[in-house]
């Protein structure tokens, strides 16, 4: 355990595990959990490592524009985020989400809520994928196909079990 100094006021504490793996010494430390946000600059050797360590059962914590750009500034051929992601189970709420609209799934007592918000001032298409359900604000069943919600309106549908 070690503690750092920001500010004259202030500080904060890193506890490092006793475990460590000479695989990764020279770049993460061996803990069960990596939280790396606004990680917009990826080498691909840390690339490599990170799908290394989520493969043996690491957490990794990061932002949706991670992984953009390479160390020279040029843009990985694969989004590399998205590919790791999509290799382990883990998709997007709805399927081509058009900019500035926000998905959150919510649930409460083993129910699911999708809230789907447009923050455009026009209509945009959102595609719902395999989510099906009811919208609760206006009894409109959603059932995975395409449909236009109006500029700032929000969804909010009880998806079905």
């Amino acid at each position: 355990m070690w503690t750092k100094r920001i500010s004259s006021t202030m500080r904060y504490t890193v506890r490092e595990s006793r475990r460590t793996s000479s695989a990764w010494k020279p770049i993460l430390p061996v803990t069960n959990l990596v939280i790396a946000p606004v990680m917009h600059m990826v080498k691909q050797d840390l690339a490599d490592k990170l799908e290394k360590y989520v493969d043996a059962g690491g957490a990794l914590i990061t932002t949706f524009f991670s992984g953009i750009v390479d160390e020279n500034e040029a843009s990985f051929l694969q989004d590399w985020l998205s590919q790791l992601c999509f290799s382990r189970g883990i998709k997007p709420l709805v399927h081509s989400a058009p900019e500035a609209v926000e998905t959150t799934l919510r649930s409460k007592d083993g129910q699911e809520y999708l809230f789907v918000l447009n923050h455009n001032a026009d209509a945009v298409t959102v595609e719902m994928g395999d989510w099906s359900g009811v919208d609760l604000l206006t009894g409109r069943t959603m059932n995975g196909s395409k449909s236009e919600l109006a500029g700032r309106d929000v969804w909010i549908v009880k998806l079905h079990s």
